[in-house]
């Protein structure tokens, strides 16, 4: 992580020695951004822990996490469009061969939209014009201009209902397309959060062989094993985890209880510190 990329108020994962001891992952808020001394301060618990840290001791911790929370919802989000641009679709269709449904109207408006409810500032108030919309990613415009929405929309109210139905299907394909890349995103950026943990977490277990404060390596274990939990391990997986295993060794040299070093798991954990 870059200076340049610190940003006043950043939750960052401090990973730094002191003393001969490595801290465990801990979560805190820069503070006191320093450019020209190339330093800023870390509080983890305000009022109460504050400490200065170089640049490079420093990586962001919830940039991701916010990254996949928001694919999520995007993804949720299209997924709901799609079935409302479905049933558009089908209803235009009728109408383009004379069926006629009265009490029946295709859903146009913002407030029908699942992602201008998430993003049209109309209906949230702190976000501009449908930043961060997917729709607008794509087609590089504002109120889904470019997209098959404008001309569905406008042949429509010229009463020519084939048109209007062309272009709801289009509108589907167009939204199907976001969806596909939305999930393939998503699913790169778990590949990729499941590595980086495996990483942290084995740079963690080696680093904490050096530690003398039992309190501090059961805190980082619990961290570590809360974040296997969000990940999707079981208890038998967790518990016989190289990581926890490593864990577990210090906490029995701490304590002074006998012990059998487990080379398997350092090795383990060494090469994957490593990747």
């Amino acid at each position: 992580m870059k200076l340049s990329d610190v940003k006043e108020g950043m939750k960052v994962r401090v990973t730094c020695r002191r003393n001969g001891i490595h801290s465990v992952g801990t979560i805190g808020t820069v503070k006191n951004l320093d450019l020209d001394g190339n330093t800023f301060r870390v509080v983890v618990n305000e009022g109460e822990t504050s400490n200065w840290y170089e640049a490079n001791d420093v990586e962001e911790a919830m940039n991701k996490k916010e990254t996949m929370e928001k694919l999520k919802r995007d993804i949720e989000a299209v997924e709901r469009s799609i079935v409302k641009w479905k049933d558009n679709a089908l209803l235009l269709d009728d109408g383009a061969k004379g069926v006629e449904r009265p009490s029946a109207r295709p859903k146009f408006s913002a407030g029908d939209c699942p992602l201008c409810n998430l993003y049209n500032s109309c209906f949230n108030i702190n976000n501009k014009r449908c930043d961060g919309c997917p729709i607008q990613e794509k087609s590089g415009q504002s109120g889904c201009n470019d997209t098959p929405y404008v001309p569905c929309v406008a042949h429509y109210r010229d009463d020519d209902m084939s048109g209007a139905a062309k272009h709801a299907h289009l509108e589907v394909q167009f939204l199907e397309d976001i969806l596909k890349d939305l999930r393939s995103r998503l699913s790169k950026k778990e590949q990729e959060t499941t590595s980086s943990n495996l990483r942290d977490w084995c740079k963690m277990a080696l680093s904490v062989q050096d530690a003398c404060n039992l309190s501090g390596v059961v805190r980082g274990l619990g961290r570590i094993q809360s974040e296997m939990v969000d990940q999707g391990m079981g208890t038998d997986e967790r518990n016989k985890h190289p990581v926890t295993k490593m864990f577990v060794v210090k906490l029995c040299c701490l304590s002074g209880v006998d012990y059998t070093f487990p080379s398997e798991d350092y090795k383990f954990c060494l090469d994957e510190a490593e990747k």
